[in-house]
């Protein structure tokens, strides 16, 4: 899977201190997913 991070996320996860590794193991490892609208959302608990 290939994964583009844009400038919007990059600034975003650059204000909540999370780097491109921890959203990476976030997206292939979720605590939870869900899909709507034919988009998959992953989430991870981050401490």
């Amino acid at each position: 899977m290939k994964i583009v991070f844009t400038e919007h996320a990059k600034d975003r996860m650059k204000k909540r201190k999370i780097s491109e590794e921890e959203v990476i193991e976030a997206i292939k490892y979720p605590d939870k997913l869900s899909k709507k609208e034919g988009k998959y959302y992953a989430k991870k608990e981050h401490y």
